[in-house]
């Protein structure tokens, strides 16, 4: 992390007593790089954390306060200026160090506050257990209960065929996109559709990981924590595998071991693509598709299209599993959810059952 990330608060002699320290922090930033150092195997979680801590001791450091001099009133009143944040911070986000410093973007969410919350707790859990602190103020604040809401961000049954309909007859004949970058784009959605995967899970898997057992294909994954668990592939995914291979000079089955990643450059497919550079690829299919939906007249759907992005295709595998039947603790499975509660943000898919048994409730029956 760079040094002008974090502000370097008044040292930490100047409010911690013994027992002595496990870390040898001498201020603020430098205890906080510490922790993070134990979130560098993750580098979602550890960009979420640095940005958290960097804009919480910057907010400190407005305020002349320590990690050790926040009070729960102080904790609260971060809270309320993430919410409610001074117009001047409020921009293109920019690193502490450059003369117009932009921590936010918009004032957070309930649900953006409640992982600030979290991430800040975990922190100041850290440091009491490290004896670089003596208390956790953010352990102390009011917790933010969020409400559950249906998911809403999925593609309906309908534009997500319109989609893949795109992606095969359209995209390759759009100016600027060759036949190697059309099929890499369609093997993408296809991929994330079947699987439920997340970019970054897509990012890191091999061929090597769809493996047959006892005649049925799974596919082998290294999911959030570090946790490996497998996915059945589908007949479809199957299908769409081996034609992707042939597409790239590959034999039609992977084999076990192979380190050619499921997601390679264009030019190169043995090279490894990143996470950030698959989310920048799907922008731009659903940017295309956007327009193209434009062209024909249909502007509000392309406004919606826009929006998209490569999370929404984990939200609609999940959706239409549900709505095609497949029971719902496999699903949970399938998405590889630490809590069954999480798959119950997908209750759409029962309320649209519902309201279809409903549509003719009262009617009096034809002759």
């Amino acid at each position: 992390m760079e040094d002008n990330l974090i502000p370097a608060a008044r040292p930490v002699t100047a409010y911690r007593d013994q027992p002595p320290a496990l870390i040898r922090a001498t201020d603020d930033a430098s205890a906080v790089r510490i922790w993070l150092e134990r979130y560098h195997r993750s580098p979602n979680t550890f960009r979420a954390y640095e940005r958290e801590a960097h804009r919480f001791l910057g907010w400190a450091h407005m305020q002349g306060l320590a990690m050790g001099q926040i009070t729960v009133e102080d904790a609260n009143n971060y809270l309320r200026w993430l919410a409610n944040p001074p117009q001047g911070i409020i921009g293109k986000k920019k690193r502490r160090g450059t003369d117009d410093w932009r921590p936010l973007n918009k004032p957070l969410s309930e649900k953006s506050l409640s992982h600030s919350r979290t991430i800040l707790a975990t922190l100041y859990r850290f440091m009491c257990d490290a004896n670089y602190l003596t208390g956790n103020p953010f352990a102390l604040v009011e917790r933010i209960v969020v409400p559950k809401e249906p998911m809403e961000r999925y593609l309906e049954k309908d534009l997500w065929q319109h989609l893949q309909d795109y992606l095969s007859d359209v995209l390759p004949t759009e100016p600027g996109v060759t036949q190697a970058h059309a099929e890499r784009c369609g093997w993408i959605f296809t991929f994330l559709y079947h699987t439920g995967f997340r970019i970054s899970e897509l990012a890191g898997a091999k061929m090597g990981d769809f493996r047959q057992r006892e005649g049925k294909w799974w596919l082998r994954v290294l999911g959030k924590g570090k946790k490996i668990d497998f996915v059945p592939v589908t007949d479809l995914l199957f299908v769409a595998l081996g034609r992707y291979r042939i597409s790239q000079g590959l034999s039609p089955l992977p084999s076990f071991a192979e380190e050619t990643p499921v997601v390679g450059r264009v030019s190169k497919p043995q090279a490894p693509v990143t996470a950030q550079a698959i989310h920048k690829v799907i922008k731009q299919v659903f940017a295309r598709f956007g327009a193209h939906l434009e062209s024909q007249g249909q502007a509000a759907l392309a406004q919606h299209v826009v929006r998209m992005s490569a999370h929404w295709m984990r939200h609609t595998t999940a959706s239409h599993q549900l709505a095609e039947g497949v029971p719902f603790l496999h699903v949970s499975k399938n998405l590889r959810h630490g809590k069954p509660d999480t798959t119950m943000i997908y209750t759409h898919v029962e309320r649209d059952q519902r309201h279809d048994a409903m549509r003719g409730f009262g009617k009096k029956p034809t002759a």
